[in-house]
């Protein structure tokens, strides 16, 4: 039976729920979340607040958890798709999605893409998933290869040269909601082998800290004993199967960086001025869910390999 797993699915449906904004300043950009989440997608969430949000007004008591989710999608998606912009006019013919999960940018940004060839990676499970949902409202594109591989057990390298990886191309690695999912040695092992490619190679990837991390570990033990808003203690059950289980040194991302073969060319806080800025301001000044308290344990950065 096909797994199907549940922080792919929570992600997607937040840039669904953000794509519906009417403010272009502050409306997620992925139109293709909502066609690619199907019954079984949303069935397999139960009775959590963004599957309530889907069908109908949000309920109150859901409003935090749900304006939580819909603002970190809105800041991860156009981020990452302002780096990949700037890296396809910097020249890079290849673009490596670790962990797609239901990525839409192959196909919603397929005009800037269509010079490159897009390596979507990811559990088999996942793959035959997106795969079919794909193919249900679209037919799939001749330049996306999509590679099953389990990156907590298989060879990366090996999965990606068999479809097709040229090792010496510019390329654009994106890891986009999983560096907090694997034990240390396989993000290091990752991060190491992304450091070995093209000197004119980068990636992409968000993270949180290892306090956060130990944090959420002492919650689910003693969730009693924890004070906590109840977005947090929802997501950390919904969750429970698929923890935080790795993060960075504290505040210590150039050394992280450095110590694998990685330059770091920007990092941003989720809640960071410049975010908030950029991504959550409206039209008429107001600011996206600004009364959510949401971004501060959560990062993203863009790093290029130390040589460059």
């Amino acid at each position: 039976m096909t797994r199907l797993f549940l922080t792919p699915i929570w992600a997607a449906v937040g840039r669904a729920l953000g794509a519906r904004d009417p403010d272009p300043r502050v409306r997620n950009p992925d139109s293709w979340a909502e066609r690619l989440i199907g019954v079984e997608e949303y069935r397999s969430l139960g009775d959590h607040p963004l599957v309530r949000a889907s069908y109908s007004t949000p309920d109150p008591a859901d409003r935090v958890e749900v304006l939580t989710a819909v603002r970190q999608m809105i800041v991860r998606t156009r981020f990452i798709d302002e780096r990949l912009e700037a890296a396809v006019q910097r020249g890079v013919t290849q673009v490596v999605i670790l962990g797609a999960g239901y990525d839409s940018r192959a196909y919603r940004l397929d005009e800037l893409l269509k010079p490159t060839h897009v390596f979507e990676v990811d559990h088999p499970d996942m793959q035959e998933v997106k795969r079919r949902r794909v193919a249900e409202v679209a037919p799939l594109a001749a330049n996306v290869s999509y590679v099953a591989c389990d990156l907590l057990k298989d060879d990366l390298q090996q999965c990606l040269n068999e479809a097709g990886y040229l090792s010496q191309a510019t390329t654009m690695f994106i890891w986009e909601g999983g560096t907090m999912y694997f034990p240390e040695f396989v993000v290091l092992r990752i991060l190491k082998w992304i450091a070995t490619s093209n000197l004119t190679s980068c990636v992409v990837f968000d993270y949180t800290y290892a306090a956060i991390v130990e944090y959420f570990r002492r919650f689910r033990e003693n969730p009693g004993q924890t004070a906590s808003s109840n977005p947090l203690m929802a997501f950390i059950q919904l969750t429970k199967n698929e923890p935080w289980i790795f993060g960075l040194p504290d505040r210590q991302e150039d050394a992280f960086l450095e110590r694998i073969g990685l330059r770091l060319v920007k990092s941003v806080r989720f809640d960071s001025p410049e975010v908030v800025r950029k991504y959550l301001t409206r039209a008429d000044g107001s600011v996206f869910a600004a009364d959510v308290r949401a971004g501060s344990v959560y990062l993203i950065l863009e790093a290029a390999v130390a040589g460059r």
